[in-house]
């Protein structure tokens, strides 16, 4: 399997069925381009300053808890965990939308249209 079906099977499940996409070319691209609009404003206007400090009271909630409550100490760093992925898939989204247009060079369908 290429990088480019990878992605596009991981990171847009539901638009793709064993490597085909569901829509036209242009459809996905715009969906692509969306989802990495929406991750970089959201992430750029709130998840950025709110993960800080959800992460920081976390860390203060752990360092206060007693050593010998191990299963409350790892529900806490587990918590972290699945923050931490979150960011990680929202900036996979920011990321990918930005580099649409490298990841598929070919010329959309109406372009073709238009120069013929």
């Amino acid at each position: 399997m290429d990088i480019k079906t990878y992605i596009k099977e991981n990171f847009f499940l539901p638009l793709f069925v064993h490597g085909k996409p569901n829509k036209s070319r242009k459809e996905l691209k715009n969906v692509f381009a969306y989802k990495g609009e929406f991750a970089r404003t959201e992430r750029d206007a709130f998840y950025d300053e709110a993960y800080g400090e959800i992460l920081f009271d976390l860390f203060i909630q752990w360092v206060q808890s007693p050593v010998d409550e191990a299963e409350h100490r790892e529900h806490l760093y587990r918590q972290a965990l699945a923050l931490g992925s979150v960011k990680e898939k929202m900036i996979n989204y920011e990321m990918f939308g930005k580099n649409l247009a490298y990841l598929d060079p070919e010329p959309e369908e109406d372009e073709e249209e238009n120069d013929g």
